[in-house]
């Protein structure tokens, strides 16, 4: 159950309120489809093989894919968050592997794998794109990054100034680049 919970905060990025009201029903054709419960917003996503062989392996508990020890939906909330907190310190896993932390790391995941911003709303039924700017932001700055660096190495070449090169091939060459 704990793997459970894991995977389904990481992979869905599902908030608590609504990971513990999940469940096989909100499942057709692959996709997980909920409104969340703090803004209201319907989020829909793919469930893929990885999370898939979870939810597999785990017993059935009833409508709600989390289940307390005794079998039953969680009361809320929050008293899911403290028995996730109690599992991962029982595992080693560090604090931001908490219910929120997990969030946070998949929108991260994502946006480090190329996903917009609108794909990151569309996913965390964010509706502002300030947040899923936040994810996407430094990683948005490290690609245009790497690739103005390219840029430099397509026109220049390995080398801009070869080896061994005197003051007056260095000036040739700069000469050139403003042609």
């Amino acid at each position: 159950m704990a793997r459970l919970a894991l995977d389904l905060m990481l992979y869905t990025g599902l908030r608590r309120s609504d990971a513990v009201v999940a469940g096989r029903q909100h499942i057709k054709d692959g996709v997980l489809t909920i409104r969340n419960a703090k803004n209201k917003a319907i989020v829909s996503v793919t469930i893929y093989a990885a999370l898939q062989r979870t939810i597999d392996a785990t017993p059935g508990t009833g409508l709600a894919f989390l289940a307390t020890e005794h079998g039953r939906a969680f009361a809320s909330a929050a008293s899911f968050g403290n028995w996730f907190r109690k599992r991962c310190q029982e595992a080693g896993v560090p604090d931001e592997c908490r219910a929120h932390g997990l969030r946070k790391a998949g929108a991260t995941i994502a946006a480090e794998g190329g996903a917009t911003t609108r794909q990151l709303m569309a996913m965390y039924g964010w509706r502002s794109a300030a947040t899923a700017d936040l994810y996407t932001k430094a990683v948005d700055r490290q690609t245009l990054a790497a690739s103005a660096g390219e840029h430099i190495e397509n026109r220049m070449g390995p080398h801009l100034i070869p080896e061994g090169a005197a003051p007056a091939d260095i000036n040739n060459e700069f000469r050139d680049l403003k042609k």
